[in-house]
């Protein structure tokens, strides 16, 4: 049974609970509805429940209409909506376009979020993400970030607890990370149209990044790699895979024994890998070659993971501290860092061997040139042509005027010499 206690609210005393029965006007559409809804409100930590009393009940009443519905619904209203409401309705979208590397974007868009939770409310997440509105971020939030994540130290996962690696956050990471939140800002202004002022427009031209070349593993490394690897044949498997294929850390853990085939074919002599849900989104099919074959016929399976920890059962997240080790002895840590040197020394040995570049990029799986040219060396050696084109056309401008200043000077000569004839004469 209802009992009327206010406009628009009721107290049914069957079930104990606060109701709201009244108009409400759509503020996007303009269409009017008659909502027969329980009373909730939303709390500071952005947890829903029940009004207890009649107080709380004109306040959900008050919230169902801020919000622009039921509160468990994401509604972005124009310069009144939460910063974390928006990123999910912003991760949404992502997934319906069909974007590569969502949990990076949402990982990114968090660490902001997480930043303005440190500097505004003292580290106390769940207020920033019930207060924080998206339309109150300036340019200076993101200046102020940038500048916060350039001092963070590059961390990893031990047994004794997290470790420093002796680095800080690269401007390259931050300038990834930067790009995700200005997409989410982007969409925020020109597709959901509820932002009049978009902040990341004015942050001007990415941090700077100092690109260096990386240099291969020699093959004198690359044999004490291996011969140290031999102890644990999974690590030796993993380490002959990375240094064959080229395929990224999270390529080789990820690896499924039901996405490899050992079985030989017309088409791949030695049977061939799936590489799934790839840091691009796109699947890559590669051939094995006999070594690879036999050293995954013999590998063990211990569970759905090719590369499984026998202490979990599952695979492994991650094996920096044997890797760097093992690079340490071999000389090669100084060169690059951890997993990835190998990507880079496959594509340097393949295109030392004369492979097409064409070629090189289904083997690595990268999806455009400018990718691709992080891993050569042919950008140089073009720009390297091009200025020596270029010196030889100078350097032929100078040898004509110094050929034509040497003719002048001998035709003086000779004009001298002759005169000097007709006056002993």
């Amino acid at each position: 049974m209802l009992k009327r206690v206010d406009k628009g609210i009721y107290f049914n005393t069957d079930t104990k609970n606060y109701e709201l029965r009244f108009t409400f006007k759509n503020p996007k559409t303009g269409e009017k509805s008659r909502p027969h809804i329980t009373a909730k409100i939303k709390l500071e930590d952005g947890t829903i429940r029940n009004a207890k009393d009649k107080e709380e009940a004109k306040l959900a009443m008050a919230q169902y209409i801020a919000n622009g519905g039921p509160l468990e619904r994401i509604f972005l209203n124009k310069n009144r909506a939460l910063l974390s409401e928006c990123i999910k309705e912003y991760l949404q979208y992502c997934e319906i376009l069909n974007k590569s590397r969502i949990d990076l974007i949402e990982k990114y868009c968090k660490y902001f979020l997480n930043f303005l939770a440190e500097y505004y409310y003292k580290g106390d997440y769940n207020k920033a993400c019930a207060q924080i509105m998206a339309s109150e971020i300036e340019t200076i939030d993101l200046v102020r970030y940038m500048s916060k994540r350039q001092k963070d130290k590059v961390t990893y996962q031990t047994k004794e607890g997290e470790k420093w690696t002796g680095r800080y956050v690269s401007n390259a990471t931050i300038n990834r990370e930067i790009n995700s939140i200005k997409g989410l800002f982007s969409y925020l202004k020109k597709i959901q149209k509820i932002l009049d002022e978009n902040p990341c427009e004015a942050l001007g031209a990415p941090l700077k990044v100092i690109k260096k070349v990386k240099k291969p593993i020699s093959p004198q490394q690359e044999a004490i790699i291996f011969k140290e690897a031999k102890e644990d044949f999974c690590f030796y498997v993993m380490i002959l895979l990375l240094d064959i294929v080229g395929p990224r850390k999270s390529e080789v853990h990820n690896l499924l024994w039901s996405n490899v085939h050992l079985e030989s074919s017309n088409v791949f002599q030695y049977g061939y890998l799936d590489f799934l849900e790839r840091k691009n989104g796109e699947n890559l099919r590669l051939p094995l070659s006999k070594e690879l074959q036999d050293a995954l016929l013999n590998l063990p399976r211990l569970s759905e993971y090719v590369f499984t920890n026998p202490k979990t059962g599952t695979k492994y997240t991650n094996r920096y501290k044997k890797l760097n080790t093992i690079l340490k002895k071999a000389g090669v840590k100084k060169l690059g860092v951890g997993y990835h040197i190998f990507r880079h020394t496959t594509a340097a040995n393949l295109e030392q061997n004369g492979v097409e570049a064409s070629t090189i990029k289904d083997v690595l799986g990268n999806t455009s040139n400018v990718v691709l040219n992080n891993y050569l060396n042919q950008g140089i050696k073009r720009t390297q042509e091009v200025i020596n084109l270029n010196s030889e056309r100078i350097r032929k401008i100078i040898t004509k005027q110094e050929s034509k200043k040497n003719v002048q000077e001998v035709s003086k000569n000779l004009v001298s010499m002759v005169g000097l004839k007709i006056i002993k004469r």
